[in-house]
């Protein structure tokens, strides 16, 4: 059997990081969270190719993704197979997530004339307060800390130790947010233009 270059995880790991960043940076800023229908409508529209290169560039970042995750879950079968598949099986399912998500902006910038201003309203209203958003990111970028505690072994990164018992404690004021933003009316959007015969 043919060695594993010991560079390919960090080749593949940069790889992603560059090609997820550059799909961002390409996309043009998105229109403000009161823009009506016809507005969003036209925001694909005008910015097709953009927004087309940002999906394909996202999606091919998804094969050093892939390639990063696999030599992950063979490291960990190493230490403990149940860990090892947990791992994978997220990634997997993570991977899949973003795939369906690409797939829809691609359709979208592929073809703005037949998205109708009502839907594309609706692919722009946020279904939950803002603070919810950002409580939430904080806590997956702390879940993104956490996750090196898979290659600890003593101290704070140790597995089972303060980082984790942290992580663990954090998930219930975020689960206590979410529900009450979940409880909160929702924000009033303005109502999508109708053309008017003329």
């Amino acid at each position: 059997m043919r060695a594993q270059n010991p560079w390919l995880p960090a080749l593949a790991a940069l790889a992603f990081a560059v090609l997820y960043l550059v799909s961002g940076f390409v996309v043009p800023e998105p229109p403000d969270l009161n823009a009506t229908g016809v507005q969003v409508q036209l925001y694909f529209a005008d910015h097709s190719g953009a927004l087309a290169a940002s999906g394909y560039l996202a999606m091919v970042a998804g094969i050093p993704f892939l390639i990063v995750l696999a030599l992950l879950r063979r490291r960990l079968a190493t230490v403990g197979g149940w860990m090892a598949d947990t791992a994978f099986g997220g990634g997997l399912v993570l991977a899949a997530a973003a795939t369906a998500a690409l797939l829809i902006q691609l359709g979208l910038a592929l073809h703005p004339d037949d998205l109708d201003p009502a839907t594309a309203r609706t692919l722009l209203d946020g279904a939950l307060p803002r603070w919810v958003g950002l409580a939430s990111a904080a806590y997956a970028l702390y879940e993104v800390i956490e996750s090196a505690t898979v290659f600890g072994s003593h101290g704070a990164f140790g597995p089972g130790e303060t980082i984790n018992t942290i992580g663990t404690v954090a998930f219930l004021p975020w689960y206590v947010a979410l529900g009450t933003g979940l409880s909160a009316p929702e924000e009033a959007r303005p109502a999508p233009a109708v053309a008017t015969p003329g």
